[in-house]
């Protein structure tokens, strides 16, 4: 992989943290680097007149504004980039049913701590292919600002679909398809919410549902109505 003109932003309020990620990215050509110790100041960088960045890479947990916050602000639009700006969170596997938000704000991926040069050159080719069927283009950042990032939900979503009497049946989790509803709550095994009912899948949140359930106990199946 040859990030070669590429410019790459590292977030993570640990210095080593972002010194060990910035020395792999080093190693895949010569992308300019730009580094934050927080969502704030990442904001900030994004927020210039004239920012011009390929990829961001987040830790979760941060003080002031963490990585969901951050990834919520640039796909609502409030930096001068193109709200489809790919982004990787990285996160702890503790952290791991925080992972709501994230996916109805269609995150591009995400990476388990530690990870590896493998791992993070694997997930990044993966992220920057525009021939992947999940480079899809993204709503409007109108609809990310509806996104309650603090419940989980979109506004507005429930058991709308229910009023059109369909009737609801059991999906393996990593074979859910596409523009699916959720007819139940998909919960974690230890019953903290992941997705609520009435959310509609996209290719990237079925994706990404697909990848948790091998890294974390969800329960089995996921309920989607016919």
């Amino acid at each position: 992989m040859d990030l070669s003109g590429r410019t790459v932003l590292v977030v993570d309020d640990v210095r080593f943290t972002r010194a060990t990620l910035l020395k792999m990215l080093q190693q895949f050509g010569e992308p300019t680097l730009r580094e934050a110790g927080d969502g704030a100041q990442a904001l900030a960088l994004l927020q210039e007149p004239g920012a011009s960045f390929d990829l961001v890479i987040t830790d979760l947990e941060m003080p002031d504004l963490d990585g969901i916050g951050l990834l919520k602000e640039i796909r609502s639009g409030q930096t001068a980039l193109p709200n489809s700006l790919p982004v990787i969170l990285l996160t702890g596997h503790s952290e791991l049913d925080r992972m709501g938000p994230a996916l109805l704000l269609d995150l591009d991926a995400f990476i388990p701590k530690p990870t590896s040069k493998q791992a993070l050159q694997s997930c990044i080719e993966h992220v920057l292919d525009d021939d992947h069927p999940a480079r899809s283009v993204l709503s409007s950042p109108e609809h990310y600002r509806a996104i309650d990032i603090e419940s989980g939900s979109l506004l507005g979503i429930g058991a709308a679909a229910e009023k059109d009497g369909m009737e609801e049946r059991p999906v393996a989790i990593k074979d859910l398809p596409d523009t699916s509803i959720l007819s139940r709550d998909l919960l974690f095994a230890n019953g903290r919410l992941l997705l609520s009912a009435g959310t509609t899948l996209n290719r990237r949140i079925a994706m990404r549902l697909a990848e948790l359930s091998t890294l974390s106990t969800l329960n089995e199946p996921a309920w989607i109505y016919a």
